[in-house]
């Protein structure tokens, strides 16, 4: 596993938090020397959970939300209306930014978007703030908050108990943003579409991966799908701003079925909005496209990196009775190598509250009027086609697509290569390149993060196993997968839980061309197949999962 921490330093971080823990006199302090320990392993899904923190440290009756241009309240008492949308300039006195840099070390993170999105959650707990020198009481504190007519103002929160709060009437800055916003429209509604005539265009609003009481994601894609298919509609702009993840195989239906839409899977024609917010599940939703479709991304950093730990379980500490959640897996959903650390959008666009309280979404009018200039083509050299190894179960085969090259290494990726030197080509993915041999027999890859690997030719007449699968030669297929498995048992892209998920892709994939029945039946081979592959693995839920198929 390729955590962000090594087991080395994280091992002697342990031991220093141990010794930190005798040498402390409250639980307060222990508590913080654990959640130092846990943010050390700078990953988002491991965390004291937030019940815990409440808890032990206590409760101030606000919240905040950090843009780019500052940290501004989002939701206070009504008696503290007039608090909304201003911005907190200190804390008990200190200036925000240290405050913020205080508690860095205690907010896990493995990107600093992400501690962007949840610092503001730590910033409310006052035995947290009195802890760490913030505060002179564990019950207490003082803003001071830039109202938005100007004037400053400094107001005093107390700790205050679940009893307490529920009968306090609160007020919410979404509530308040001018109806212009579709982002902030029926803010309950999981995936909401929207219509843009005038833009030629559709928005989509993907707030969580899951399943919503008044429409299935199934039902869902496909009145999108119609609505893409209809006269007048060349775009479509895909928000997953506020998509803090979910379960993924409610949305692996979504790209399949999108890319089959020439008019839309276009360079121009489809947009995603990435944020902060956009973290675990979204990010494999994200991933896909990119890999996937000519799609262009639209904002901010996302809120993890392309790859990172997931599908975290409560366990409950059994002397403090602390829960914590911990991540259980660590499951690329791109490719081998992939050590981006971060999730950049290829259009960066601000956000900031000026915009909101003005109605104005910037990152949506960016998706909606770019027009991206034509990249770069060279004449293709035949020497250049061909297979090359890839991945322990997955060739990579260059073919020509009119005038370029297109790069498929089935099923992690389908990538147009775009000249940048001799016979040195880069991709819609930041840092992946191919540089082709001058004779033609291998490929220099080069990875994000500087690495490269070299791929050697092959022969053409090959096919790897997820290409004997594609072409229904499942008998072959399964023995090519136990073959790899035999020299590679970690390999992340057959383990019992990618399959599942590939499972779903290959349905869509193939539906529009052999249709619901027969591609419900594809889906089935391989979850059948990886439940033979992985008889002491995820079976149980593989085998539940049958009945979508049968």
């Amino acid at each position: 596993m390729d955590w962000l921490t090594p087991l080395d330093a994280f091992e002697q971080t342990v031991e220093e938090t141990l010794q930190q823990i005798a040498s402390v006199e409250t639980d307060e302090a222990r508590v913080v020397s654990l959640m130092h320990l846990i943010a050390s392993v700078r990953d988002g899904h491991t965390v004291l959970a937030s019940a815990s923190r409440y808890e032990q440290f206590g409760w101030l009756p606000f919240s905040a939300l950090w843009l780019d241009d500052g940290l501004f309240i989002r939701r206070v008492p009504a008696a503290y209306a007039e608090l909304l949308g201003g911005k907190i300039l200190a804390v008990n006195d200190h200036p925000i930014e240290s405050v913020m840099d205080r508690l860095r070390p205690y907010v896990p993170h493995g990107v600093d978007a992400r501690f962007r999105r949840w610092a503001p959650s730590y910033l409310h707990l006052p035995g947290l703030l009195y802890a760490l020198g913030l505060a002179d009481s564990a019950e207490t504190a003082r803003l001071t908050v830039r109202l938005r007519n100007g004037q400053v103002a400094t107001r005093s929160f107390t700790n205050t108990s679940d009893e307490e709060a529920e009968a306090l009437p609160f007020v919410s800055l979404d509530d308040t943003y001018p109806s212009t916003l579709l982002r902030f429209q029926d803010p309950d509604c999981l995936y909401q579409l929207t219509a843009l005539p005038e833009e030629r265009a559709v928005y989509v609003n993907y707030r969580r991966i899951g399943v919503d009481d008044a429409e299935s994601p199934w039902d869902f894609a496909n009145r999108l799908v119609a609505l893409l298919e209809a006269d007048g509609v060349d775009r479509l702009v895909l928000d997953l701003r506020d998509n803090g993840g979910g379960g993924y195989q409610w949305a692996a239906h979504l790209g399949p079925m999108l890319a089959h839409l020439p008019r839309i899977n276009r360079r121009g024609g489809l947009y995603l909005l990435i944020g902060q917010r956009t973290f675990s599940a979204a990010i494999d939703v994200a991933n896909w496209f990119q890999l996937h479709t000519e799609a262009l991304f639209v904002g901010s950093p996302a809120g993890g990196r392309p790859v990172t730990p997931g599908d975290d379980d409560p366990s409950t500490l059994p002397h403090s009775g602390l829960t914590v959640n911990i991540s259980r897996a660590y499951e690329t959903s791109t490719f081998m190598g992939d050590a981006r650390d971060s999730w950049q959008p290829d259009i960066a666009v601000s956000e900031t509250m000026a915009d909101r309280l003005a109605g104005r979404d910037a990152a949506l009018e960016v998706a909606l009027a770019h027009q991206p200039e034509p990249l770069p083509t060279a004449p293709v050299a035949l020497s250049w086609l061909g297979r090359y190894r890839f991945e322990p179960d997955a060739d990579l085969v260059i073919e020509q697509e009119g005038n370029r090259l297109i790069a498929t290494a089935f099923p992690r990726l389908r990538l147009a290569l775009h000249p940048v030197g001799e016979r040195r080509f880069a991709t819609r993915v930041p840092g992946l390149t191919f540089t082709v041999a001058g004779d033609g027999q291998s490929i220099t890859l080069g990875l994000p993060g500087g690495q490269t690997r070299t791929l050697e030719e092959l022969p053409a007449e090959q096919r790897s196993g997820w290409e004997l699968f594609r072409d229904g030669r499942y008998a072959e297929a399964e023995a090519a997968f136990w073959q790899v498995l035999a020299e590679y048992p970690d390999l992340q892209g057959l383990s019992d839980g990618a399959l599942p998920s590939e499972a779903i892709h290959a349905v869509f994939r193939v539906r529009p061309d052999v249709g619901v029945e027969a591609s419900r039946q594809v889906g089935g081979e391989l979850v059948r197949m990886c439940i033979r592959l992985h008889p002491e693995g995820e079976t149980p839920n593989c085998e539940f999962s049958l009945r979508f198929y049968e």
